[in-house]
C-alpha cells in the first residue's frame, strides 16, 4: 500500500480528487438506483406482458389468421415471427425476474435467447451520432444494423415451430448512465487541472522559501527572494528577505567591530612591549613579555578569524575525500581511511579544510597518533578523528568550543595557541549545516563530525 504524499501539495491534490470521487459516486448510484426503481421494472413488465399476450394468441390460431395476427402485433420496436429452429442454442437463464416469470406463464418448454449486448462502440454511437435512431426508427427488424443493441428469444409453439420475437433494447442504465459517468470523469479531471495548477503556484514560492532558509542557515550569502504567490505567502517572503537582510548586516557589523578593535589593540601592545624591555627585574620583565605575547596571539587570531569570516567564500563542488587525503598529509602521525574513494561534496572547500585542520592540530597537540576516517550514509557524511591522548573531563566537553579557553596547564601558548581553534571549527561546520560532538574513548578523544549531503551530488 502507498504512503499518503509528504508533501502539501501531495496532499491537497489526492484530497480534493477523494472528495471529488466520492460525492460523483454517489450521485452515480443514486440514478442507477431511481433508474432500476422507476424505469427499468416498468419496461421490462410492459414487454413482459405484450409477449405473454401475443404468445398465448398466437399458439391458439393458425393459418392466415396468424400471420394476420403476427403482422398486427408487431411494431417499430418489436417484431413476431415464426420459424423450425430457435435463433439459438442457449435456453435462457432462469435467475432473473423477466426469465423465471416468462417460462412460469408459458410453462411449454425451453426458451432460448440470442443477445448483442451493450457496448462501449453502442454508447458512442447512441449519444454522439445520429445513426443511432436507425435502430429505434426501423420498421423491419430483420434488417436491423449490426451495431444496434438488441435481443430475440425463441418460445416453442409445438414440437417443429417455435415463435420469435427480436425486440430493440430500450436504453438501459448503461447506455442512461454513461453521459453521467463521462461528466463525472471530465469534472474530475478538469478540477484535477485546477488543482494541480493552484497548488503549485503556492507551493513552488514555498519550495524557494525553504532552500532559501536553508542556504541562509548554513552560512550561505542569498539573494533577495523575488515577492509571488498569494498575499500571506508574500508577506511571509517579505518578511524573510527583510530578517535576511538585518542578519546580514548584524554579522557584518560585529565582524567589522571585532577586526577594528583586534586591529586598534595592536598599537598599544607593541608600545607596552617596547616599555616592558626598560625594566631591569628580569623575572618581571621576563612574565610581563610572555603575557604580551599571549596578547598579541590572541589579537592576531582574531584579526585572522575576522578577515576570514567578512570574506565569505562561495560553495563549490569538490572531493570531500582527496581535500581530507591532502589534509593529512601535511601531517606525520596521522593516518586517514574511507570507504569510497572519492565524493563529490557542495559546500566552502576552503572553510571545511581549515576546521579538520584545527582539529588534528589539537589531536596532534594533546593526543599524539591520530587516525582520521570518512564514511558516506546517505543522508549525511561522518569524519571521526581519533587521538590517543588522556581525553578530557566529561564536565568539560563542551568548554572546549568556548572562544579563548584552554584545558589544562599542559595547554600553554608556546605554539600560538589561544583557544579559538575548536570554536572556530564549529562554527564553519554548523555553518554547512553539520554538528560536532566530542567523546571520551578511554584512551584517547574522538571528534565525530556530521555534514548533511541535501546540498551536495
Amino acid at each position: 500500500m502507498k504512503k499518503i504524499p509528504k508533501t502539501m501539495g501531495g496532499q491537497l491534490i489526492l484530497l480534493i480528487v477523494a472528495a471529488i470521487f466520492f460525492s460523483q459516486t454517489v450521485i452515480f448510484f443514486f440514478i442507477l438506483s431511481e433508474k432500476k426503481g422507476n424505469f427499468g421494472e416498468q419496461e421490462e413488465q410492459a414487454y413482459l406482458n405484450n409477449l405473454i399476450s401475443t404468445y398465448k394468441i398466437i399458439s391458439s390460431l393458425s393459418g392466415d389468421t396468424r400471420d394476420q395476427a403476427l403482422y398486427l402485433s408487431s411494431n417499430p420496436d418489436i417484431s413476431f415471427s415464426i420459424s423450425s429452429d430457435p435463433v439459438s442454442t442457449a435456453e435462457i437463464s432462469g435467475r432473473d425476474n423477466f426469465a423465471r416469470v416468462l417460462k412460469s406463464k408459458i410453462n411449454t418448454g425451453p426458451v432460448y435467447i440470442l443477445e448483442k449486448p451493450v457496448t462501449l462502440s453502442t454508447m458512442l454511437s447512441f449519444w454522439f451520432s445520429d445513426r443511432m435512431d436507425e435502430c429505434f426508427d426501423s420498421g423491419d427488424l430483420e434488417r436491423l444494423p449490426q451495431r444496434c443493441p438488441s435481443t430475440a428469444l425463441s418460445l416453442p409453439l409445438n414440437t417443429t415451430e417455435w415463435l420469435n420475437v427480436k425486440l430493440v433494447q430500450e436504453p438501459g442504465e448503461a447506455l442512461v448512465l454513461f453521459p453521467v459517468l463521462l461528466s463525472a470523469l471530465l469534472t474530475l479531471a478538469g478540477i484535477s487541472l485546477v488543482v494541480v495548477f493552484a497548488v503549485k503556484r503556492i507551493t513552488s514560492p514555498l519550495s524557494t522559501l525553504s532552500d532559501a532558509a536553508e542556504r541562509l542557515g548554513r552560512g550561505e550569502t542569498v539573494e533577495p527572494l523575488k515577492i509571488r504567490g498569494p498575499q500571506e505567502l508574500s508577506s511571509t517572503i517579505e518578511a524573510f528577505n527583510v530578517m535576511q537582510h538585518r542578519l546580514t548586516r548584524f554579522v557584518q557589523d560585529r565582524t567589522k567591530m571585532l577586526a577594528s578593535i583586534s586591529h586598534d589593540l595592536r598599537t598599544p601592545l607593541t608600545s607596552l612591549r617596547l616599555r616592558v624591555e626598560f625594566i631591569e627585574d628580569k623575572d618581571l620583565r621576563d612574565k610581563m613579555t610572555a603575557t604580551l605575547e599571549e596578547m598579541q596571539n590572541m589579537v592576531a587570531s582574531c584579526l585572522l578569524f575576522s578577515s576570514q569570516d567578512a570574506v565569505k567564500e562561495k560553495n563549490n563542488s569538490f572531493d570531500i575525500v582527496l581535500a581530507l587525503q591532502e589534509l593529512t598529509d601535511e601531517f606525520s602521525g596521522v593516518s586517514f581511511t574511507a570507504r569510497v574513494p572519492s565524493y563529490q561534496y557542495s559546500g566552502r572547500r576552503i572553510s571545511l579544510k581549515r576546521a579538520f585542520r584545527n582539529i588534528l592540530e589539537n589531536g596532534i597537540n594533546y593526543g599524539f597518533e591520530v587516525q582520521m576516517s570518512f564514511e558516506d550514509c546517505h543522508d549525511h557524511l561522518i569524519i571521526i578523528i581519533q587521538d590517543q591522548g588522556p581525553g578530557i573531563p566529561e564536565e568539560k566537553k563542551e568548554e572546549i568550543f568556548e572562544p579563548f579557553v584552554r584545558l589544562g596547564k599542559e595547554r600553554n601558548t608556546e605554539s600560538g595557541n589561544v583557544g579559538l581553534g575548536m570554536s572556530i571549527a564549529r562554527t564553519i561546520i554548523h555553518h554547512h549545516g553539520g554538528n560536532i560532538i566530542v567523546s571520551n574513548t578511554n584512551p584517547g578523544l574522538r571528534v565525530t563530525l556530521t555534514l548533511p549531503v541535501t546540498q551536495g551530488s
